[in-house]
C-alpha cells in the first residue's frame, strides 16, 4: 500500500512538472516569434517607404472611405 503512494506522488510531481515545463516552454517560444514577427513588421515598414507603396496606401484608403458611404 505504501509503495503505491509512493508511486503515485511521483507520478503526480512528473505530471506538474511537465505541464509547468511544456508552459514555460509555449512561452518562450511565442515570446521567440512574437519578437521576429515585430522585427519583419519594421523591416517591412523601412522598404515600404517608396513613393509608389505610399500611392497604393492613398489609394486603398480612398476605396475604403468609398466603401464606407455606401
Amino acid at each position: 500500500m505504501e509503495l503505491l503512494q509512493i508511486i503515485s506522488d511521483h507520478v503526480a510531481i512528473f505530471l506538474v512538472a511537465l505541464v509547468v515545463s511544456l508552459a514555460a516552454l509555449l512561452f518562450l517560444a511565442n515570446k521567440f516569434m512574437r519578437s521576429d514577427s515585430a522585427q519583419g513588421a519594421s523591416e517591412r515598414n523601412s522598404s515600404d517607404q517608396s513613393p509608389a507603396a505610399v500611392a497604393f496606401r492613398k489609394q486603398l484608403k480612398e476605396i475604403n472611405l468609398d466603401l464606407d458611404k455606401n
